[in-house]
């Protein structure tokens, strides 16, 4: 059926496919960059805790993920007691953001993880005087993972950003 030369071709295109998709959690930023350079509160408030505004911080456009750390994942329970829900009142956010795309799930019976990782990236940004620097910037996704009969993972939100230059040059 197949000739050797076309099973190449096809192995060729499904690498050059392979190599040059992006992770997950590029399409969240990319989707970030894009509604916050438009101002667009509602959509970003779908998929993230904070805002990167274009008349304070600048205008991202373009990126290059240069670094992302291994997922951390913190425990929470939704057992009685104030401690507990304390702890859980805290991961609301995260929860509801993450779990949202799951409106068949009850997140309120659930003990689970909230998994973290941060996102090195650099950027060029147009700053609000007009000027375009360079940018090392620290992008905080978190989602929440919830014990059931099957692990259910929600999607990655953006719950944090800072500049290197914010923190004396450390990244």
């Amino acid at each position: 059926m197949f000739s050797a030369r076309s099973a190449i071709v096809l192995s060729l295109i499904t690498l050059g496919a392979v190599a040059c998709s992006s992770p997950p959690e590029e399409a969240v930023l990319g989707q970030f960059f894009a509604a916050a350079r438009l101002r667009d509160h509602t959509a970003l408030a779908s998929f993230a805790t904070v805002t990167f505004e274009p008349h304070i911080d600048g205008i991202v456009t373009v990126f290059d993920v240069t670094r992302v750390t291994a997922e951390r994942r913190t425990p929470f329970t939704r057992r009685a007691g104030s401690e507990a829900r304390d702890e859980a009142k805290a991961n609301s956010p995260v929860l509801q953001l993450s779990m949202n795309v799951r409106p068949d799930v009850d997140i309120t019976k659930y003990d689970g993880q909230i998994g973290s990782k941060d996102l090195t990236i650099e950027t060029p940004v147009k700053l609000p005087d007009g000027r375009i620097v360079q940018r090392t910037l620290i992008v905080t996704m978190q989602r929440a993972v919830l014990n059931a009969d099957q692990e259910m993972v929600g999607r990655w939100i953006i719950t944090g950003i800072r500049s290197c230059e914010r923190l004396n040059g450390k990244c």
